[in-house]
């Protein structure tokens, strides 16, 4: 960690957040905060559109910026488990995206993060393995979803949203 590169993505905050309104929309800059967005309106899935041109724009022109990606991990994060997905600054440029290694994350966030990851593998192996016990085993041991309800409830869950979307899962998992 202590040769990794520093790199700056966001801008520091200023007393109304986000980015200053003379450096929105420049190369290199990402915006931190999107505007608010006005009462009766539906939330848009706006940051990826705004990335995408940057993306392609550090490319085409060889512009180095940095972005935030979801990257396979592959010792990336040194105390996440390889090969679960991880968000992390990745640079972009004429040659391509380059995800940066972090390091270790402290004890506290690793530990959350693992229980995600925990949940993602569990999916996966469900839909690989076809096994609908593993959707549940990752419902009970998703800190929301276990803080939440009790385990007859994420049974109970499982089982409605297996009836409402079964049409949408392999046929394994319908059970």
């Amino acid at each position: 960690m202590a040769d990794a590169p520093r790199l700056r993505a966001r801008p520091a905050a200023h007393p109304g957040g986000g980015v200053p309104a003379g450096q929105r929309g420049q190369p290199g800059r990402v915006q931190a905060h999107p505007r608010p967005r006005p009462a009766g309106r539906r939330a848009r899935p706006r940051r990826h559109r705004r990335v995408r041109p940057q993306i392609i724009h550090s490319i085409v022109t060889g512009t180095p910026r940095v972005v935030y990606g979801n990257v396979v991990n592959d010792g990336l994060i040194s105390n996440l488990p390889q090969g679960c997905v991880v968000e992390v600054p990745c640079v972009v440029d004429a040659t391509g995206v380059r995800p940066t290694a972090i390091g270790a994350l402290p004890p506290q966030c690793a530990a959350l993060n693992r229980t995600y990851a925990s949940v993602n593998e569990l999916t996966v192996r469900a839909a690989l393995e076809g096994d609908p016990r593993h959707v549940r085993h990752a419902l009970m041991i998703d800190p929301n979803t276990a803080a939440s309800l009790t385990l007859d409830d994420i049974w109970r869950m499982a089982d409605d949203l297996t009836r409402a979307h079964g049409d949408l899962l392999p046929e394994a998992l319908r059970a």
